[in-house]
C-alpha cells in the first residue's frame, strides 16, 4: 500500500556572514544578459573566446529583432 521511505540529506556548509536564503550578489533580474552569461562560463570555468563570440553574435541578433 501507502508506505513511504523518508531520506534525509545532512551537508556541511560554510559558515556565512549573510545567510543562505540571501543572495550576496547582485539579482539576475538586474544583470544584463552578457553579464549571466560571462557569469555562468566563470563559475563552470569555461573561458572560451569563440563560445562567448557566438553568445554576442546570437545577442546581437536578438536585440536587433527587439527593436523591429
Amino acid at each position: 500500500g501507502g508506505r513511504f521511505e523518508v531520506l534525509k540529506v545532512l551537508a556541511d556548509l560554510p559558515a556565512m556572514a549573510t545567510s543562505p536564503w540571501q543572495p550576496s550578489s547582485a539579482a539576475l533580474q538586474d544583470l544584463q544578459p552578457r553579464e549571466v552569461f560571462h557569469e555562468l562560463l566563470r563559475e563552470k570555468q569555461m573561458q572560451d573566446a569563440e563560445l562567448t563570440d557566438v553568445f554576442d553574435d546570437l545577442l546581437a541578433l536578438w536585440e536587433e529583432r527587439q527593436t523591429r
